[in-house]
């Protein structure tokens, strides 16, 4: 899974959250010009995390669909939009509806 970070605010404690993901796999960005120039090149990741100010600036440059359901507060007055990849998210909703084995 590739995880991509894009917000101008200080992204702290993120790095915390995702360290258990491949450092390769996690890359984050404060500058969303940056972000498009140094990805556009690469499959889209898996997950997008942003904030509202660079939302406008990442849905112009999505390369793929992409669920945008999730907000979730990362520290007292930030909040994230949490991009899934929309066959990301098919698989999680299918594994979700499964039974539990017996």
């Amino acid at each position: 899974m590739v995880i991509q970070v894009v917000t101008t605010e200080n992204y702290w404690p993120l790095p915390w959250y995702l360290r258990s993901f491949n450092r390769d796999h996690v890359g984050y960005w404060q500058d969303p010009a940056r972000w498009q120039r140094e990805t556009s090149r690469q499959p889209p990741p898996s997950v997008i995390i942003l904030t509202g100010e660079v939302q406008p600036y990442v849905d112009a440059h999505l390369r793929a669909a992409y669920n945008k359901q999730m907000i979730y507060g990362l520290r007292p007055g930030v909040l994230l939009s949490v991009y899934a990849r929309e066959d990301v998210w098919q698989k999680f909703l299918s594994a979700a509806e499964k039974p539990p084995p017996k």
